[in-house]
Formats: C-alpha cells, sequence, structure tokens
C-alpha cells in the first residue's frame, strides 16, 4: 500500500521535481496509511487558493438591455425561485415548497427545501391540519433533472403544494404549471430557470419584461474556467406552457483556460468580469475574489464541525483558515490593484444546513482535487514568478494552502467515517471524475505575462504536476 506523504512535504517536492524534469517515487509500506493531524484517508482542502484562480479572460462590456417598465424580480439581492410566486386567484395553491436531492442509484439522504412560499395547509391547526403538515412533510416524488455548472453533482427537484389541507406534488413540468402559471414576472423567472440552465444574474438592475409576446427573461448560463467554457447573458421569451426560447445571446466572459476552481461557498453570486486591460490584474482581482469567498467555507465549515461532534483541533484549524484567507484576500487585493485590477468583495447567499454526505461530496469534487492541486500551482508560483513581489506573497500562500489541504484531508477521513458504504463509493466516483475534469481543462496556455511575472505554469507543465499530484497522493490516497 501507498504511505501517505504529508502534503507539507509532498507539493514543494512535486513543483520542483516538474521543474528540474525528473518524476516523485512514493514509498511502500505494508503497514498502510499513515498521516499528520487526525488522520487521513482522502485528501480533500477548504479555502481559497491564489494559485488555482485565473489566466486570461476576455469580456464584453454592460448587458443586454430590456424595455423600459421592467423589474427585478431578485430580493434582497438574491435569487429565490418561489419568492411571490403564489398569486392571488381562485385555485391558486396555499403553499409551494421546492426540494431537491442528489441523484444516486438508491436515496441517501432527505431531500432537502431550496425555497419556500406561503403558509402551509392554511395554517390549520386541527385535526386535518396536523394530517396535512405530517404529509408535506413526507411528501416526495420522482422530480426533474437539474442541469449541472462545472462540478456539480447530479440532482432533481419535484414541488410540494397545498390547497387548504390537501396535499401535492409535481415532479415535471405539465404538473408543475397546474401550481405555477407564467401569469407573473416572479413565474416567468421561475420557468426560466426551470432546469438549472439558466440563472437570475442578480445586480440591481431590471431582468425580467412583459412584451406582446409575453415574458422575456434576461438571465446567465455557463462557467469561466476551462478549456471551451464561457458565461453568457440570454434573452429568454417565456411563453404560455413554461415554453423557453432564446431570443438574444451576448458574450459576459471567456472561460480562464488554467483555471482551477478551488473551493467556493454555496451561493457565491458570480463576479462581474474585471475590465482591466493587464493580464496580471484580471488575475488577481479574481485571486481576490476567491479568497475572501473561502473565508465563507472555512466558517461554514468550522460551523458544520462543530455540529458533527469533530474534534476540536479539526474545528479550530479550519477557524484558523479563516483568517489565514482574510490575510490572502488583501495580499492579492494589493496586487490587483498595483496592475490596474478592480477588486469586489464577494456576495453569498446564507447557508443551508447540508447533510454529511453533500459535505463530502463538496470535499472529493472542489477541495480534495481542485483545491489541493492549487496549492501545488501556488508552490510553482513562489519559485517560478519573475516579479519579486508576487513571488514572496505567493511563498507564503503556498505554505499556508497547503496547511489547508492537509486539514481537508484530515476532515475527509472524519467524515469518511460517518458515511455507509454506498456513500463512501459515490463520494470516491465523483473524485476520480474530478481528477479527469481538471486533466482536460489545462490545454491551453495562460497568458504570457502570467508565465513570467506570476510564475504560472505552460500547460505541459501544469499536466506534469497534476499527473504526478494525482499518482503520488490523490488516487493513492483512496
Amino acid at each position: 500500500m501507498v504511505r501517505h506523504i504529508p502534503l507539507a512535504l509532498l507539493l514543494p517536492a512535486i513543483a520542483t521535481v516538474v521543474a528540474c524534469g525528473g518524476a516523485v517515487s512514493t514509498p511502500e509500506t505494508s503497514s498502510g496509511a499513515t498521516s499528520t493531524g487526525e488522520g487521513s484517508s482522502s485528501s480533500s482542502s477548504s479555502g481559497g487558493t491564489t494559485g488555482s484562480s485565473g489566466g486570461s479572460s476576455s469580456s464584453s462590456s454592460g448587458t443586454l438591455p430590456l424595455p423600459q417598465g421592467s423589474v427585478n424580480v431578485c430580493v434582497d439581492g438574491a435569487y429565490r425561485p418561489l419568492a411571490n410566486v403564489i398569486l392571488e386567484k381562485a385555485g391558486a395553491p396555499g403553499y409551494l415548497e421546492l426540494r431537491e436531492r442528489y441523484r444516486t442509484p438508491e436515496p441517501v439522504d432527505e431531500p432537502r427545501t431550496i425555497d419556500k412560499e406561503g403558509n402551509a395547509c392554511d395554517g390549520d391547526d386541527g385535526p386535518d391540519g396536523i394530517r396535512c403538515a405530517k404529509e408535506v412533510a413526507a411528501a416526495t416524488t420522482a422530480g426533474w433533472p437539474m442541469e449541472g455548472v462545472g462540478m456539480e453533482i447530479a440532482r432533481d427537484r419535484f414541488l410540494v403544494a397545498t390547497r387548504g389541507t390537501q396535499v401535492f406534488t409535481a415532479g415535471t413540468r405539465d404538473e408543475v404549471l397546474g401550481f405555477i402559471g407564467v401569469g407573473s414576472a416572479e413565474q416567468a423567472a421561475f420557468h426560466a430557470t426551470f432546469d438549472g440552465k439558466y440563472r437570475i444574474a442578480c445586480d440591481g438592475t431590471p431582468n425580467v419584461a412583459w412584451t406582446e409576446a409575453g415574458y422575456v427573461v434576461r438571465a446567465q448560463s455557463g462557467i469561466a474556467c476551462g478549456t471551451g467554457t464561457k458565461i453568457e447573458e440570454h434573452h429568454l421569451l417565456v411563453a404560455t406552457g413554461g415554453v423557453v426560447t432564446v431570443q438574444q445571446t451576448k458574450l459576459v466572459k471567456e472561460g480562464d483556460p488554467n483555471c482551477a476552481i478551488g473551493r467556493k461557498p454555496a451561493g457565491l453570486v458570480a463576479r462581474e468580469p474585471s475590465r482591466c486591460a493587464d493580464a496580471l490584474g484580471r488575475f488577481f482581482a479574481e485571486a481576490a475574489y476567491l479568497e475572501a469567498a473561502s473565508v465563507v467555507s472555512f466558517d461554514r465549515l468550522a460551523d458544520e464541525l462543530t455540529a458533527l461532534g469533530a474534534p476540536r483541533s479539526l474545528v479550530t484549524r479550519a477557524r484558523d483558515g479563516a483568517a489565514d484567507e482574510v490575510r490572502h484576500a488583501r495580499t492579492t487585493s494589493a496586487l490587483a490593484r498595483r496592475f490596474g485590477g478592480d477588486v469586489t468583495m464577494p456576495e453569498v447567499a446564507p447557508a443551508r444546513a447540508r447533510s454529511v454526505y453533500e459535505i463530502a461530496l463538496e470535499n472529493a469534487v472542489e477541495g480534495c482535487v481542485r483545491e489541493t492541486y492549487g496549492a501545488l500551482v501556488a508552490h510553482w508560483q513562489a519559485t517560478h514568478a519573475g516579479d519579486l513581489r508576487i513571488r514572496a506573497a505567493m511563498q507564503v500562500i503556498a505554505e499556508d494552502e497547503t496547511r489547508h489541504a492537509q486539514l481537508s484531508a484530515d476532515v475527509a477521513a472524519f467524515l469518511d467515517g460517518l458515511l455507509d458504504d454506498h456513500e463512501r463509493a459515490r463520494v470516491e466516483e465523483a473524485r476520480h471524475d474530478a481528477i479527469e475534469r481538471l486533466l482536460s481543462e489545462l490545454d491551453a496556455e495562460p497568458e504570457a505575462s502570467l508565465v513570467a511575472a506570476a510564475g504560472m505554469p505552460r500547460a505541459s507543465d501544469a499536466k506534469r504536476l497534476l499527473a504526478l499530484l494525482d499518482a503520488a497522493h490523490l488516487r493513492a490516497a483512496a
């Protein structure tokens, strides 16, 4: 069996070996795995990694304008799919609840509530109301598939509704139309985002307009991380029956071919693309945004570990990680401004409670693979950056991120003991898929200034870094 090498030794060794054109070997032992910290059976990491953030990008300015009289369906700067969708008319439901579950061969956790609106069972506290409340709590159906964005896990959604004390479920668009028509801007936005292909961008500007042809919804799609990816904005015509037709499309941002998304908190609002002409300014502006968002990730992780009864040392290290990310955000913000980048603070929607399985999946996809690789890239930058200020900053960040990677490896070991066999297999499958996905994103070359000044690895070096990390740690840790 392959012995687990502490990441503090492994990551800088891999970066040095690739630079010298050699190969890493891993010592063999018959006594099983060892690690630092609380024990490690898999590797994941928490928090942002500057080395995993953006490369080159191009974008169009502004957004697709809507006609005068358009409305903004966002609530307090965030989109709630069920907000104000219940209309005051005969036959309208009194309560709606949108639920979601991960798609697995066998159910492994309870569906979670995405949003709800209204008063379940009309607030009846008599026998019928009590029965109704129990039926609402237990309601389930097959649901409709949601399209994933980036590394998201396959999932399905369904609707629960009440009229009086009667309980209903809806698992298809046709069934949903019995409860949510296309009679208002909010209802049109719900149908535009029904299957997750499009999302409402809550940027403070109007996003739904009424026209003679029907409601037009301004929405976005895609991600900007990886070769061939892009974020686009669309005008979507939502006709009677919930049929969605694309009327107009505009490019918002080209994907960064050298991006490796680190751990981002759920509910992170997409950042407007930087208009900085300097690739270094854009790179560090994106890095600063992700580092600041990672503060939330660490704080949430610490809260979740506390709730799960994790060792106190794990909770303390997660809190320390949040403090590290505050410093990283300040450092990368200063670098961004030095090169003319525009720095913005992240907006993150309130968190919801997550199951152990959900936390483990996030570790496998975003932490285990992408964050640990990002820490490795930070070590590479710490020795290859031609700009001395960038090199000094990356030396500190690389050490911090390596501690975060080791923390997450230990967190993954703790979570592994709380999963059943089926959940454990699904988590491992997700991690292997993430490795293959990341490898496919490392084909394009970063801009020359990012290689020379920021020390970003060229495509061939990036692939060798990932291959060695995979062989020495990622798959070896399984």
